[in-house]
């Protein structure tokens, strides 16, 4: 029997009492599909227990959501099937069956998006856990009225223009936005939400900054008059440039935004890179201020030879924020060092790019003419190539076109907003709660 996928991964273990049919699976899948074995490797007693779960750990780091179909499955044996399903099911986003017959495996992953078959080998012939093996690989689940079914305690939220998928664990609220022509926001719900937990999950629209964060008050309000705990993630917040004062002449719009969030009712805000770390003092919930340097980090590890790069960070204001992130690395770090004068803007660098990928890393792309001018600083001083990632790419104006036209190879920006597509700019996910 043939399967209909050719990209699945199968992860696969079993203890001493199901050592024997292990093999045969085994021997039969590999031919046809990339099977990891995580043991056991002999005849020996051991605990079902510890081999499954370190199974389980691996498997669990590359299941999808609920609501979606995987090609990631696992096999468990041990002599009754049992011991290895009760085991599974306590892993989040694992959904194991033990299978006894070939329709209720068909079933499990229609109605269940089950993602792990077990097996006792004392109660199944080898030729029938192959049939049901098969038969659980090409079923696909079915979605539909069964999604709800499977999230048994699903969290609230409610999405205010989210630039990403909100896992599936996750139920928007039944609400109504309404918008008026004169540019105002009404909003209600629809359901009892009383002293329950509601994820706000929001990105900011580009030159609409101001205007989403009015949505979000008014959002909050009625959450807060409905004694809902409100928790907010937002990759991105506005303002964060504004972070300090030197009079009373001038703006401290992170301040002012912190007010918002504050009055708004919200006890833990979850956030990326914020512009300056003393921003954080300005909210009084729970913070959680995260960082898409580690995923930056490993991308250029994926993409890159060690050998050939060099990290440049544009401004001392990045090295302070961003160089602890790359301590444990062998990276070669240059820092580009900016003097404002009557004339204008002057630029050099303090380190060697001769010869190298300069990568430059920052918190946030807005009109992009500074980077484009580090571009050009960096070619000109002996940098093959340049790149960039940045953690917000704004994107005002004509950066989007400017930027394409520039000195920079590719850019690389997470997903805290939304952005034209263009063939030098890729995304990488934030995070989910």
């Amino acid at each position: 029997m043939k399967t209909m996928k050719n990209n699945i991964k199968i992860y696969i273990a079993s203890d001493h009492a199901g050592f024997e049919l292990k093999e045969y699976i085994i021997a039969n899948l590999s031919t046809q599909f990339e099977v990891l074995d995580y043991g056991t490797h002999s005849n020996e007693v051991c605990n079902y227990n510890e081999i499954a779960e370190k199974m389980l750990q691996e498997l669990q780091m590359t299941s999808s959501d609920f609501t979606v179909n995987t090609t990631n499955f696992g096999i468990l044996i041990c002599k009754s099937g049992n011991g290895m399903s009760i085991v599974a099911n306590r892993f989040e986003k694992i959904r194991a069956i033990n299978a006894t017959q070939y329709d209720q495996v068909k079933l499990a992953r229609l109605h269940n998006n089950s993602n792990v078959i077990c097996f006792g080998e004392q109660f199944i012939t080898k030729d029938d856990s192959l049939s049901m093996i098969f038969n659980f690989l090409n079923t696909e689940f079915e979605g539909g009225r069964h999604v709800n079914r499977l999230i048994f305690d699903a969290k609230k939220c409610i999405n205010l223009n989210y630039n990403g998928v909100i896992p599936s664990n996750y139920l928007e609220i039944k609400h109504k936005l309404k918008y008026f022509p004169c540019g105002e926001f009404e909003f209600s719900i629809q359901e009892d939400i009383g002293e329950k937990e509601i994820t706000i999950f929001q990105s900011f629209t580009r030159a609409k900054f101001n205007d989403d964060l009015m949505k979000l008050q008014i959002v909050c309000d009625v959450l807060q008059r409905n004694d809902a705990k409100i928790i907010y993630f937002a990759p991105f917040l506005p303002y964060t440039r504004q972070d300090r004062s030197y009079d009373t002449t001038s703006s401290l719009g992170s301040k002012l935004v912190g007010n918002i969030i504050n009055n708004a009712g919200i006890s833990h805000i979850i956030t990326y890179d914020l512009h300056a770390l003393q921003i954080e003092g300005f909210f009084k919930g729970k913070v959680q201020n995260r960082s898409m340097i580690p995923a930056f980090i490993k991308d250029i590890q994926e993409k890159f030879d060690i050998n050939t790069i060099t990290i440049i960070f544009p401004d001392a204001g990045s090295a302070s924020r961003f160089k602890r992130f790359f301590s444990d690395t062998n990276f070669k770090i240059a820092i580009i060092n900016k003097n404002r004068t009557e004339n204008g803007l002057s630029m050099d660098i303090l380190g060697d790019v001769g010869g190298k990928n300069a990568i430059i890393i920052d918190d946030m792309i807005d009109g992009g003419g500074t980077m484009i001018e580090a571009a050009n600083l960096l070619i000109s001083k002996g940098a093959i190539n340049v790149f960039a990632y940045a953690t917000h790419g704004i994107f005002s104006a004509n950066a989007i076109e400017n930027l394409a036209n520039s000195k920079i190879s590719n850019i690389t920006v997470s997903n805290s907003l939304s952005h034209e597509n263009n063939p030098k700019i890729t995304s990488i996910t934030t995070q989910l709660p």
